[in-house]
Parts: structure tokens; sequence; C-alpha cells
């Protein structure tokens, strides 16, 4: 599926991310495992780079407020 699209894979993720959290849970227990996590993707792939944001946002609902000052990370 990577070879589809241009460029990398930025994953932007916060562990205070509550709705993901419960999202995830559902999923692992109705669906498997979700395509999404609250973490960073751990992959032996040069085009996915993780974004660490759990300093900066609080939760799930906080993304679109900072997203100003990470996107130019």
């Amino acid at each position: 599926m990577r070879g589809v699209g241009y460029g990398c894979i930025h994953n932007y993720y916060s562990t205070h991310d509550d709705i993901l959290e419960l999202t995830n849970k559902c999923g692992d227990t109705y669906l498997g495992p979700p395509p999404f996590r609250r973490n960073a993707i751990e992959a032996a792939a040069p085009d996915i780079v993780n974004h660490d944001l759990t300093d900066l946002v609080g939760g799930h609902n906080e993304y679109r407020g900072t997203a100003a000052e990470f996107l130019v990370m």
C-alpha cells in the first residue's frame, strides 16, 4: 500500500488521546487491531515518521487547535 502514495507517512500522536485509547479497545475486542494507535508506529521503514505530540496535545480535541505548531515539525 505504501507504494501507491508519494513521500512518507507522518504519524502524529499523543498518549493523552483518550478517544483513540477507547476506539483501540473497542477495535481490539470486536474487529481485531485498529489501523490507528495513540503511539508510535513501530516499523522498520524509512518512510514512516513518528511525531510524539504528548507534550503539546492534552486530548483528542486539541490536535486542531495546535496544528499550526506541530505541522511545521
